[in-house]
Order: C-alpha cells, then structure tokens, then sequence
C-alpha cells in the first residue's frame, strides 16, 4: 500500500472524514492490489478484518458500459418497475467503474423503518443500452438499497448499509454533485 492510501487509512481509523474523491482513490486502490478488478470484487476485506458489503449483481458489473444516475420523484406504481425521476447524469469508463466500486464498499447495516423514501437510483446499462441491467434505489435514511433487473438474483433484491459510514456519505455526495 502507498503512503498516500495507508494516510487515508489512518484518517479513517482516527474518526475524520474524507471527500469523495479521495475515498473512491482509496477503494480503487485496495481493489488493485489485492489482484481484483472492482468490476467483478464482491467484498472487500477491510484492514480490520473480514465484513460484509454492498452485493451488486457480478454478471453485470463486468457488462455495465453506462451509469445514469436519477433523482428519484417517487416509488414505482408496480414492483419491478423504474422508480421515476429525472436523469441528472450519465457516467462511463473510470466515472461508472468508481461508482461501482464504492458502492460494493458500502458495509452492510441494520433495517431502519422510514418507510423506504429512496432519493437516488442508478441505472446500469450495457454496450448496447437495451433493458436496464439493475437499477438500485437507495434510501439514505432507513439505510435500505432496492434492486430490480434483469440480472439481479433475488437474494440481493433488497440490502441494509450503514448510511453513516465514509463510503456512504461519499456516494451521497457524489449523487449530489451530479444533480444541477
């Protein structure tokens, strides 16, 4: 590990915060060098040892060419249906690998009831921008992620985060920065 990366590391054992950029260097570091591709990396095995994280469908990680990015309106008038909401970005190459990324860093968490008000989705889509691949909606208040698609398995159709980590409050202002 560089100096640089083992810094960010003591940043966040001592409490402090990092910006988004910064966090997403360091989760695509780890990534590489422990031999993974963050495309296709599951979980991550954490310096403090062994825990569980955000699951995205692997078929699709490797597949997934676009990343749109939608400020959700309201819940979907059937399950299995997009959330709607408008289009506030749209990330390819290293800008959809690094989201992708931190999101598998998100630790797993606790159900907490709010009544599942997600403000985000992303939407990924192959080469070809046929059918969604997965869309995930998160809600950052009862820490909750829900995925429908072509590729999700029903076991990671919904996942807990701890929206209160590093890596959660960097997606969220990354969401945020994207939105005009």
């Amino acid at each position: 590990m560089g100096e640089e990366q083992a810094q960010l590391l003591r940043l966040l054992d001592e409490g402090g915060a990092l910006q988004a950029p910064a966090f997403l260097q360091l989760c695509t570091c780890a990534f590489h060098e422990r031999g993974l591709h963050p495309r296709n990396a599951i979980a991550v095995e954490r310096h403090s040892g062994q825990t569980f994280h955000m699951q995205l469908p692997a078929e699709s990680l490797v597949a997934t060419e676009l990343i749109e990015v939608v400020r959700i309106s309201a819940l979907p008038a059937k399950q299995g249906a997009s959330y709607p909401g408008r289009a506030v970005a749209h990330w390819v190459g290293s800008e959809a690998t690094d989201v992708l990324t931190l999101i598998q860093t998100l630790p797993g968490s606790e159900q907490h009831r709010c009544g599942f008000s997600p403000g985000w989705s992303i939407r990924a889509y192959e080469e070809s921008l046929g059918p969604v691949l997965f869309e995930a909606a998160f809600c950052f208040n009862c820490h909750e992620v829900r995925m429908h698609g072509l590729t999700v398995p029903s076991a990671l159709a919904t996942q807990f985060f701890d929206a209160d980590t590093p890596p959660a409050r960097a997606l969220l202002a990354i969401l945020r920065a994207a939105a005009p």
